[in-house]
């Protein structure tokens, strides 16, 4: 078979995979033998649930530096009023 020898493989992905992507290969089968119909290659779900929270946690932690900042101001407004 085409598809059981790695120096094949090899051949046609000379690039190593990215470990955060699946391959998802289509077969066509025709009689007895497998061929390659379609190659796509689709992101892991793991993957884009870690990009998702990572791009939540950082509007999160702008968000408070920014909370964080307006309450500083705040108080160093109020010590200038109370001076």
């Amino acid at each position: 078979m085409l598809w059981e020898t790695p120096s094949l493989l090899e051949e046609y992905f000379p690039c190593s995979r990215k470990p955060h992507f699946n391959p998802q290969i289509k077969f066509q089968t025709t009689g007895k033998y497998k061929l390659l119909h379609q190659l796509v290659w689709r992101p892991c779900k793991k993957e884009e649930r870690r990009k998702k929270k990572e791009i939540e946690r950082k509007k999160k932690e702008e968000a408070g530096k920014e909370e964080r900042n307006r309450e500083k101001e705040e108080r160093r407004s109020w010590e200038r009023r109370k001076k």
